[in-house]
C-alpha cells in the first residue's frame, strides 16, 4: 500500500493491496509452508520499488528494489524472476544514457546472490562453481542458463499469471495515467 500510494492515489492504492492479499493463488498459496509466497512478496516489494525508482528517480528506491530482488533468491534461488527488472534497467540505461543505476542495481543483487549460491552449491555437493571459477563467469553461467528457462517459463506466466488476472492489471495501468 504504501509504495502504491506514493505513485497513485489512496484509494486506488488500497483497491490494489486487497486485490494482491486476497488473490486466490496468493491467499491459496499462505495456507501452506511452501517458498513461494515469501518468494512473492520479496519480488513484488522489489518491482514495487523498481517502479518508484522509474517515476521519482530516487537512489532509495533503486536500493531498496536490489536489496528484496537479491534477497529473493535466498528463498528460491532456481527461478529467474530477477532477471526482468536487470533487463529493464538496461532498457531504461540506454535510453537515458546513465549507466551507474545499472551497475549499482545489478551489483547489489549479485552481492546477495553470488554468496547464497556458492553456499548453497557447498551444503548440496553440487560443485557447479569452483574455487577457480570467477564471479563473472558464475555470473554469466546463471545469466544465460535463467535466460534460457525464462523462454519456458513465459508461456506459463501468461497462461497462469497475466491472462486470469488482465482486467486487474488493465485497470492498474489505467489508474496510473
Amino acid at each position: 500500500y504504501s509504495i502504491l500510494s506514493r505513485i497513485t492515489n489512496k484509494t486506488v492504492a488500497m483497491v490494489f493491496s486487497f486485490v494482491i492479499a486476497f488473490t486466490y493463488e496468493i491467499f491459496d498459496h499462505s495456507l501452506l509452508a511452501y517458498t513461494n509466497l515469501p518468494y512473492s512478496a520479496f519480488l513484488i516489494i522489489g518491482y514495487l520499488y523498481l517502479l518508484n525508482y522509474f517515476t521519482e528517480n530516487s537512489k532509495t528506491h533503486l536500493f531498496m528494489s536490489a536489496l528484496f530482488i537479491g534477497l529473493s533468491g535466498w528463498v528460491r534461488s532456481s527461478d529467474p524472476f530477477w532477471i526482468p527488472p536487470i533487463l529493464l534497467l538496461i532498457y531504461e540505461s540506454f535510453k537515458s544514457k546513465k549507466y551507474k543505476s545499472f551497475v549499482i542495481f545489478v551489483s547489489m543483487i549479485l552481492f546477495f546472490r553470488v554468496p547464497w549460491s556458492i553456499y548453497v552449491s557447498e551444503i548440496s555437493k553440487n560443485y557447479a562453481i569452483t574455487s577457480s571459477n570467477n564471479i563473472g563467469l558464475l555470473f554469466s553461467t546463471s545469466l544465460t542458463k535463467y535466460i534460457d528457462r525464462l523462454f519456458l517459463v513465459i508461456p506459463y506466466i501468461w497462461a497462469n499469471v497475466i491472462k486470469p488476472q488482465l482486467s486487474v492489471y488493465i485497470l492498474f495501468g489505467l489508474s496510473l495515467l
